[in-house]
């Protein structure tokens, strides 16, 4: 049989194709695609065939927004996701103390939901 080239894979139905080249025999994967900002490459890219955004990549964590006493993830560039749980770390602005406890100043920029993390002794 035909051997296709890195970046594509045989045609399903490879047996009955009359012809004995690339563009006959062969279907482009994902794993050559780049995908815009906000997106990135399945997992699966390179046993995947497409040649287009819509099905080659998925939607990225860095442009979802979190609610209020959440904060994005640092690394939501590359954690695919689109919902609070994949994308967003509940911040200490949200955490109550306990009795002789206040909420560290900075707050609403740290994620934690703790005592130790949130908090200082007053």
């Amino acid at each position: 049989g035909f051997t296709c080239p890195t970046g594509s894979v045989l045609r399903a139905n490879e047996a009955s194709i009359t012809g004995f080249d690339e563009a006959t025999c062969c279907l482009t994967t994902c794993s050559g695609f780049t995908c815009t900002a906000g997106k990135a490459l399945r997992s699966d890219a390179a046993s995947f065939t497409g040649s287009d955004e819509a099905t080659c990549c998925s939607q990225t964590c860095s442009g979802f927004a979190c609610p209020t006493g959440n904060m994005i993830r640092e690394d939501a560039a590359i954690i695919v996701g689109s919902d609070e749980a994949m994308c967003c770390f509940q911040t200490c602005s949200g955490f109550t103390c306990p009795a002789g406890h206040a909420l560290k100043a900075d707050a609403a920029s740290m994620a934690g939901r703790d005592v130790g993390t949130c908090c200082d002794k007053s």
